[in-house]
């Protein structure tokens, strides 16, 4: 086996907010090539799945009745402890996400493929996992249900072999796993503006007024903030 190693994480959870628990954790080992394994395990947590979490992976409290806590679930996946895989980073779609409710897996950098696809696929209408399984036409098992984590997993690996094979190929190779990381991490300035009434235009297109407002708000995503600065400076 040749070239670097990555571990594919994804977790299904108690709900959407920071407080949430895990109710699956998931993962697959990739290289550049294909998936080498793949496993995931319920598990259970201290407080009740929220209705809207249900309603994404369709799990309910009494499905997780006999599931191992976290610890144990990831012990048994052999992703703490006694681990067979020699791998150089962590990769989730969103993973800043995924990586608080996993905090037991930090031995190893994290890459987030949600911030590749941004960073490295601008044109896409969407960079939700899902869509970018269809609209790239991955190889995903189509048995699998989506918003599980091993359908998600196997979507994130075939997404970063896509990647990393293709137009982040250069960037990976000249920069090595942690330098890319590190890049990838970094603020990226978007091409297109994909919420509020300047959707569909390119942020070099969005009046001043309204980057303006963008930049007085608090709660935007730090790229949106970062590429409304750059175009207003512009201005």
């Amino acid at each position: 086996m040749s070239g670097p190693i990555f571990i594919v994480l994804d977790s299904e959870t108690t709900g959407p907010d920071e407080h949430d628990q895990p109710v699956e954790v998931g993962y697959c080992i990739t290289g550049l090539g294909c998936t080498f394994s793949y496993a995931s395990s319920l598990v259970k947590p201290t407080i009740p799945i929220t209705p809207g979490a249900s309603a994404i992976h369709h799990l309910l409290d009494e499905d997780l009745m006999d599931a191992p806590p976290l610890a144990d679930a990831l012990a048994d996946l052999k992703l703490i402890g006694a681990t067979t895989w020699d791998a150089e980073a962590y990769v989730a779609h969103n993973a800043p996400f995924d990586r608080p409710k996993l905090s037991m897996l930090d031995d190893k950098p994290w890459l987030d493929t949600l911030r590749m696809s941004r960073r490295y696929l601008p044109e896409a209408p969407s960079h939700s996992n899902q869509f970018l399984r269809y609209y790239l036409h991955l190889d995903v098992p189509r048995d699998l249900p989506a918003h599980r984590t091993l359908c998600d997993c196997l979507t994130t690996a075939a997404l970063l072999r896509h990647l990393l094979n293709g137009p982040a190929r250069d960037d990976f190779e000249r920069l090595g796993v942690e330098g890319f990381v590190k890049h990838v991490d970094s603020p990226l300035l978007l091409t297109m503006c994909n919420f509020g009434k300047h959707a569909g235009k390119r942020w070099s297109e969005v009046p001043t007024d309204y980057l303006s407002w963008i930049l007085r708000q608090r709660d935007f995503d730090p790229d949106v903030a970062f590429t409304a600065q750059h175009y207003f400076r512009l201005q």
